[in-house]
């Protein structure tokens, strides 16, 4: 699975991606709202990602306003993670 990101505007109803990224030294557990919940080392089994405090994918700011995905997709095709954000008023 690749783990590139597109970004597009906020669109309700939509059902999002769960899943995992295996990388060669770690796996990345992705909620549908495209927050990692958990980052495994593969050797030591370690887990990376504190609980209860998932982290995005992606940030962005546009005029000092912090934008977070609210929903992930995953497209098999392209092996695209696909982001979406609510851009609010601008």
């Amino acid at each position: 699975m690749g783990a590139a990101g597109l970004l597009s505007s906020c669109v309700g109803g939509q059902t999002g991606f769960v899943g995992t990224v295996q990388t060669k030294y770690a796996a990345f557990n992705i909620d549908d709202k495209g927050f990692i919940t958990s980052i495994v080392d593969d050797k030591s089994k370690k887990e990376y990602s504190p609980q209860g405090h998932p982290s995005p994918l992606m940030s962005l700011y546009e005029n000092d306003k912090l934008l977070s995905p609210l929903l992930a997709s995953y497209d098999s095709d392209k092996e695209i993670i696909n982001l979406r954000v609510c851009r609010g008023v601008i």
